[in-house]
């Protein structure tokens, strides 16, 4: 009761007397604090609802083969010839620019025929049936202008067609739609066939023939990766071994999804490295503490002194410090609360064109100012 009594009359009129000293204080407190939140709010919403586009379409594949510089066309075929029963996927991936909205976004080549004959048994990784793609070619107008025998065109014939393109539904767009999309520096037309769900919120890709994406791209003759599915008997590791032994010197197989995780592992060190520099503006803040005590010190040295005369004793006065600097930084972190939530709105923009362009497609999650946030 002491303490608190000495707190009052000690330190809590002077925050009264000295309203800009005070506030300018509490605001560099709420800086500091504001910008750890910021950073942390904007890294949970920047990265929280991360899934690679590539990897959405990737269906139940278990394995992947891929090299540097990507694969040669003529190994899906050694691969294929192998006395194995694996279902087998070649991929081409790259970017392309949707021109009306400037969205970047995967470009994927898939063996539509293929993928189209295995719908059946197919699920993709939330329980909802892959992709049909032969069902946006089944009433396809194939260029009316040109081709008059409609009656001839079959849906494959849609499939093969360069300018047929698949996008995922967040792109909000509708079958027989044209895009004009910039793919390595060459604009195109194309027209959307159909339209796959994106699954857990991933952000939307522009699906082709492989042989589409291949001319496209500029990439005749390979292939990015082969991914594949394998029985489950025997296990992962032995599957592994066995292919790798088939398979030409520098070509990798490893476990399907590796690079996501690599991914993953990637954005947690970026995460910390950020929120390791935000704590810099944390020391600010103790320092600010710390410099206002101090100097608070100073400036009561002769009221410390008729403290300790009238028989106050020194963990007496120290408490009483204690209590002005725990008051400073408990309203500076109140102020904080709201501050740093408003900076985490500009940050996680900035944050998530930063996680696009280094590292992964990804679609910022909402930000949510959570209990956890609050205690931190």
């Amino acid at each position: 009761m002491a303490a608190l009594r000495l707190f009052y009359r000690f330190m809590v009129r002077p925050f009264f007397r000295e309203p800009v000293r005070t506030a300018v204080t509490i605001l560099g407190i709420a800086l500091g604090v504001a910008v750890v939140l910021a950073i942390d709010l904007a890294g949970d919403a920047a990265t929280g609802s991360f899934r690679s586009s590539v990897e959405t379409l990737s269906g139940d594949n278990n394995l992947e083969i891929r090299a540097s510089g990507g694969l040669p066309e003529s190994l899906v075929g050694t691969v294929a010839q192998l006395p194995y029963a694996l279902r087998i996927s070649p991929r081409i991936e790259d970017y392309a620019v949707v021109q009306d909205t400037k969205q970047t976004l995967p470009l994927i080549g898939l063996d539509l025929v293929g993928e189209t004959a295995g719908y059946a048994d197919r699920m993709s990784g939330d329980g909802t049936p892959a992709v049909n793609f032969m069902e946006g070619c089944a009433h396809a107008d194939l260029n009316p202008a040109k081709d008059h025998d409609q009656s001839s065109k079959t849906p494959f014939d849609c499939l093969a067609d360069p300018a047929s393109v698949w996008v995922g539904s967040s792109l909000g767009r509708k079958p027989g739609e044209h895009l004009t999309l910039l793919l390595n520096d060459r604009e195109g037309d194309y027209i959307v066939r159909g339209i796959y769900p994106d699954l857990n919120g991933a952000e939307s890709a522009i699906v082709m023939d492989i042989a589409s994406a291949q001319r496209a791209v500029g990439r005749a003759g390979r292939v990015d990766r082969i991914l594949l599915k394998s029985p489950p008997s025997p296990n992962i590791d032995e599957w592994e071994q066995r292919l790798a032994a088939a398979l030409p010197a520098g070509v990798e197989v490893r476990a399907q999804g590796a690079g996501t995780n690599e991914n993953r592992q990637m954005l947690t060190a970026f995460r910390w490295n950020l929120r390791l520099l935000s704590y810099i503006s944390l020391v600010v803040g103790g320092f600010l503490i710390y410099n206002t005590i101090s100097v608070s010190v100073v400036r009561r040295r002769s009221e410390i002194g008729i403290v300790r005369a009238l028989g106050g004793s020194r963990g007496l006065v120290l408490s009483a410090f204690l209590l002005e600097s725990a008051t400073l930084g408990l309203a500076g972190t109140l102020a904080a609360l709201p501050l740093g939530r408003l900076m985490a709105g500009g940050t996680v923009k900035l944050m998530g064109l930063t996680v696009q362009a280094l590292y992964v497609s990804s679609r910022p999650a909402s930000i949510e100012l959570s209990p956890t946030s609050i205690a931190l």
